[in-house]
């Protein structure tokens, strides 16, 4: 009996490894050892992953291997981080000192840096000194100050045209230098023309004082006036003006008094860029009284030029000459 079963459980284990003729299990497919045979041999795969499972030690020894080699990693990329931020800061460190050992060398002592700015042709800016004074920048103007600015005294070096707002400081006394000219002041603001091409400077203080000196020349101005410095025949010419009027030359206005063509030319050519040229030599000497606004066209202003004056304008080619109107 018992090795009947045997073999009915061999046949049966036979037939679900698909080793039997499939008639086999049509013929005993209700019979209750085919099931239980069945169910045994469906659980096979799970007993086999069981067997495989390793103790809850070596499960929780491999899993501290893992997280020991994670560790290791994230030590070794902190270091590699350090050792750049290290670098980056030496790199940092090395080349603060090194500026401190240059600026200190005496091999630099002496030396200074000078800053120049610069406006175009029929450019306006306006600048910001070390020091906080403001100035307005009228076109092909020029101004420098060294490394030196404010330690003792503020001096700029200066050619064109341009509004200053000095800021008040008794302690360090503030110079425009023009050529062999200078202006002193202490806390001001005053409107200044010197273009070496015309070798004329022109002073207009707007507020406190000033002090113009150029060789035996030495002035000192209040308020509302003007100064005229002929720098060929060195004659200084002063007279009271209305400040309102000169207040407006940052808006583009330039007010003239009884101010040579030529030298009203001149301005223009700054201006607009573009050259005149004198149909004879006594029409430099007419004398202009009014305002020309720098931010309206070359042509409204020559019109208004021309209805004050007996010239009138041509424009030939690239420039324009100025004749004598019938």
């Amino acid at each position: 009996m018992g090795n009947n079963n045997e073999n009915k459980i061999e046949e049966f284990v036979g037939y679900l490894h698909g080793e039997d003729d499939a008639s086999f299990g049509g013929e005993h497919s209700d019979s209750n050892e085919l099931n239980d045979v069945r169910k045994i041999f469906s659980l096979r795969k799970k007993v086999k992953q069981t067997l495989l499972l390793k103790t809850g030690q070596e499960a929780w020894t491999n899993v501290e291997q893992r997280m020991k080699s994670h560790r290791t990693f994230r030590v070794k990329k902190n270091l590699n981080y350090f050792r750049y931020a290290a670098a980056i800061l030496a790199i940092v460190t090395l080349t603060g000192v090194l500026a401190v050992l240059f600026f200190q060398s005496p091999f630099n002592k002496g030396k200074e840096i000078v800053t120049e700015i610069i406006s175009g042709m029929g450019e306006m800016k306006e600048v910001v000194l070390p020091d906080g004074t403001v100035v307005g920048l009228g076109s092909n103007t020029v101004i420098k100050y060294s490394s030196s600015f404010g330690r003792n005294s503020r001096e700029v070096v200066f050619s064109g045209e341009a509004m200053f707002n000095v800021k008040k400081d008794e302690t360090s006394p503030f110079f425009v230098k023009m050529g062999d000219a200078r202006i002193q002041v202490l806390g001001t603001k005053f409107l200044v023309t010197s273009f070496a091409k015309v070798n004329r400077n022109e002073v207009v203080l707007l507020e406190g004082n000033v002090q113009y000196k150029r060789n035996n020349h030495n002035i000192s101005m209040s308020a509302g006036e003007r100064i005229t410095d002929d720098l060929i025949l060195g004659n200084v010419v002063s007279n009271q003006v209305d400040v309102s009027r000169y207040v407006e030359w940052t808006a583009g206005k330039v007010y003239l008094d009884n101010d040579l063509l030529e030298y009203l030319v001149f301005l223009m050519e700054q201006w607009y860029g573009i050259p005149f040229e004198f149909g004879s030599e006594d029409i430099k000497d007419y004398c202009f009284s009014g305002v020309i606004n720098k931010n309206k066209t070359l042509e409204y202003n020559l019109n208004i030029i021309s209805l004050t004056n007996k010239i009138k304008f041509k424009q030939d080619e690239n420039r324009i000459i100025v004749k004598k109107r019938a």
